[in-house]
């Protein structure tokens, strides 16, 4: 089984998006942020004579610092490697794993693929040794999403396809 992606800066920005926030800390991180800023708006309403702008600093930086670097670092990470934007194909058989770009090859045994995970329009393959490949949804059929859960069933990867 082929599939063929090739990823916008765009693309790769939003897939690391979606696998950093699909953390937990993430997510309890953003919501107390948002959480302490609404408290603040009200406290600004109830209590204006004791207002300072240091109240409305912290929860802002609570909840859009995290967002920001990780999207200036995408983003800077895109723009440093070229390979990120190539036409990728991705080669699935019973014995094997490779991607194939326009400028490189790469080869695996399916012993070298740690999980296989799907957080919403994606799909992310996670390798032992911390590289992670994004996979758009919309580069795949369902009867190649259920070739591939045979293929990494078969040879023992975990997945929740």
């Amino acid at each position: 089984m082929i599939i063929q992606t090739k990823l916008s800066k765009k693309d790769f920005i939003n897939a690391n998006l979606t696998l950093k926030y699909s953390s937990i800390f993430l997510k309890i991180m953003f919501i107390l942020g948002i959480t302490v800023l609404i408290l603040v708006i009200i406290f600004l309403f109830l209590f204006p004579e004791y207002f300072s702008m240091a109240f409305v600093i912290p929860p802002v930086f609570m909840s859009l610092l995290p967002f920001s670097l990780h999207y200036y670092s995408a983003a800077s990470f895109f723009e440093k490697n070229p390979k990120e934007g190539e036409k990728m194909n991705y080669v699935f058989d019973k014995d094997d794993f490779a991607i194939k770009g326009e400028s490189f090859q790469s080869e695996f045994k399916w012993t070298a693929i740690k999980k296989v995970k799907t957080i919403m329009s994606w799909l992310f393959i996670f390798h032992k040794n911390g590289i992670i490949n994004p996979i758009p949804k919309a580069s795949l059929f369902d009867s190649e999403i259920q070739e591939l859960k045979e293929l990494l069933e078969n040879n023992r990867v975990k997945n929740n396809l």
